[in-house]
C-alpha cells in the first residue's frame, strides 16, 4: 500500500523474484504533489537497491543519478562570505558522510514505475483492512467503495498510515515543533552569478542563529537553508528524460520562525489550494530570510515558486515499539518509523527496509511464517532506531531541537 520510494523498491523486488504483486496509492497520479527533489543515498542503500532490482532497472537507476560532489561550503547569511568549506565526506566510517548516489527524486521514482504499471493504481485511498486466517486473505478497503483481496499487506502508505494505526494504534509520533521548506531554483546564469560561487561546487549551508537578547527571552531557534546544485553530464541526457538542471534546497528551523503575517505557518499554508500554498510556501522562505545578503537570497529569489512545499517536521521516538509479527501485514518507511530530514537518512533507510523484506518474502517463497516476519520488524526497528537517532543529532544542529522524548505527541491525522 503505497507507491513511494520504499513501496516501489519493493515492488521491483517482487517482480525480480516473480512473487505476485499489486501497488495501490491515494494520489490521483505518482507525481501529483511536490515530495522534495534530491536524495543521497550511501553504500548500504546502493547495495540493497543491486541486490534487489532487475538488473535493467538497476543500470536505468545508475545512469540516470545526478553528478556527484562531496564536500560542504558553509556562508555566513549576512555577508555572504566563505565560513569553512572542505572536500569529501569528513571522517571514515561516519554514516551518511560518504554518499555513492545523488538522486532526483523524480527520476527515481520514474525508474522504479518502469516495467511495473500495470500492477499499480492510483486515486485508491485505503480506509480500512481485515484479516481472515481461516482463507489466509487480507481484504482492502478504499474510500471509492472498492476492495481487493491478497494474502499480505505492506503499509508502506507513509506518514498517515492506516496500517499502522491499526496494527500499531499506540504508537506515538512525536511533533518537534520545527518546518521545512523544499524548494527548487533552475540553475539560470543570473542565479550563478549571484550566488557566491564557492556555494556551488556540492552540498552548502548558511546558518543563521538567534541574537543573543532574543536567545535570552525566546531561547535558541536558529534556522538553516541547506542547498545544492544538482547536474546531470551528457551521457545520462543522451539515455534518459531528465530535469533541467536545477539547485535543490531546505530552509529548516522552529516553527516559531515560519510565520506568515503573524500566523503560524503550517496551518495557514496547509489550509491553501495546493497552488495557492506553494505560492505562499516561496512567499515564507523570502521572509524568514529578509536580513540575509542579497546573493545568499538569490537562490530563494529566483526560486520555481511552484515547487516550494512547507512541511511539519515529525519523527519516531529512538525506539519503535513492537508488536505481535503476523502472517498477513507488516509496515516499512516513514509508516512506521518517520524522522526528521535533518540526518538526510530517511529515504535511505526506508529502501533498506523495503529490500530486506523481499528478501524475506523471497526466501520464503511469497509465504513468510509470523517468525520470519518477525526477524525483520525487529531488524528494521534496530535500523530505524540508528537512522532516528542520527536524524536527531542533525536536528539539535540545525533548528536547535532539544529531545524527541521532551516533543509533545503530534495530532496531525
Amino acid at each position: 500500500m503505497g507507491a513511494g520510494i520504499s513501496g516501489l523498491c519493493l515492488a521491483q523486488a517482487l517482480k525480480k523474484h516473480k512473487i505476485p504483486f499489486r501497488v495501490f496509492e491515494r494520489d490521483p497520479a505518482v507525481d501529483s504533489r511536490p515530495q522534495g527533489y534530491r536524495l543521497k543515498l550511501r553504500k548500504d542503500a546502493a547495495v540493497a537497491l543491486a541486490e534487489s532490482l532487475p538488473g535493467e532497472v538497476y543500470q536505468t537507476f545508475q545512469t540516470s543519478c545526478a553528478n556527484l560532489a562531496v564536500g560542504e561550503t558553509d556562508l555566513n547569511p549576512f555577508t555572504g562570505l566563505v565560513v569553512s568549506s572542505r572536500s569529501g565526506g569528513g571522517l571514515s566510517g561516519k554514516p551518511g558522510l560518504h554518499p555513492s548516489y545523488c538522486v532526483d527524486r523524480a527520476a527515481f521514482r520514474t525508474t522504479l514505475m518502469s516495467g511495473i504499471e500495470d500492477c499499480m493504481q492510483c486515486s485508491k485511498e485505503l480506509t480500512s483492512y481485515k484479516t481472515d486466517d481461516d482463507r489466509g486473505v487480507v481484504t482492502v478497503m478504499f474510500k471509492d467503495g472498492g476492495s481487493a483481496e491478497g494474502r499480505f499487506l505492506v503499509g508502506a502508505d507513509s506518514l498517515h498510515s492506516v496500517v499502522r494505526r491499526s496494527l500499531l494504534p499506540t504508537h506515538k509520533i512525536k511533533d518537534t515543533g520545527a518546518a521545512c521548506i523544499y524548494g527548487k531554483t533552475p540553475m539560470s546564469p543570473d542565479v550563478l552569478a549571484e550566488f557566491p560561487e564557492k556555494g556551488m561546487r556540492w552540498m552548502t549551508i548558511v546558518s543563521d542563529q538567534t541574537p543573543m537578547l532574543q536567545s535570552c527571552i525566546i531561547g535558541d531557534a536558529p534556522v538553516t537553508l541547506l542547498l545544492e546544485p544538482i547536474r546531470f553530464s551528457e551521457v545520462s541526457r543522451s539515455q534518459h528524460q531528465l530535469p533541467a538542471d536545477y539547485i535543490y534546497w531546505a530552509l529548516i528551523g522552529p516553527e516559531a520562525r515560519f510565520r506568515l503575517d503573524g500566523e503560524a505557518s503550517t496551518s495557514k499554508v496547509s489550509s491553501s489550494t495546493s497552488a495557492q500554498a506553494a505560492t505562499e510556501a516561496a512567499r515564507l522562505s523570502l521572509s524568514i530570510t529578509q536580513e540575509w545578503h542579497p546573493s545568499i537570497r538569490s537562490v530563494l529569489e529566483q526560486q520555481d515558486t511552484s515547487q516550494a512545499t512547507l512541511i511539519r517536521i515529525v519523527s519516531s521516538v529512538l525506539d519503535v515499539p513492537s508488536w505481535p509479527p503476523s502472517v498477513m501485514a507488516t509496515l516499512l518507511g516513514d509508516a512506521i518509523h518517520p524522522m526528521s530530514p535533518c540526518g538526510g537518512v530517511g529515504a535511505q533507510t526506508a529502501i533498506c527496509d523495503a529490500c530486506s523484506l523481499a528478501k524475506t518474502i523471497a526466501a520464503a517463497q511469497g509465504s513468510p511464517t509470523a517468525e520470519e516476519i518477525g526477524m525483520f520488524e525487529e531488524a528494521m526497528r534496530a535500523r530505524a532506531r540508528r537512522s532516528i537517532l542520527q536524524s536527531e543529532m542533525g536536528s539539535k544542529k540545525m533548528f536547535g531541537l532539544r529531545s524527541l522524548e521532551d516533543c509533545a505527541v503530534w495530532t496531525g491525522f
